[in-house]
């Protein structure tokens, strides 16, 4: 729901710590992708195989610090 209250590339950094199913993660990506300027990270990368699997497939190769996911974006 709090995707809808900012405008595009009006966010410099967006962590994701939601829900851990493919489709949640999925969703929070996709929503929060398009808002974000210079940073888009999250969390469970590690811990979780979801996440790291829709992770890998939308943004392709991350950073990885601990159980902490950061694509540097253009």
């Amino acid at each position: 729901e709090a995707v809808k209250d900012f405008a595009d590339k009006s966010l410099d950094v967006v962590f994701i710590d939601g829900g851990h199913q493919e489709h949640e993660v999925t969703e929070d990506i996709n929503a929060w992708l398009p808002k974000t300027k210079k940073i888009l990270c999250g969390h469970d990368y590690q811990d979780e195989k979801a996440v790291k699997k829709v992770v890998d497939a939308l943004l392709g190769p991350v950073q990885v610090c601990d159980n902490i996911w950061y694509k540097i974006l253009n």
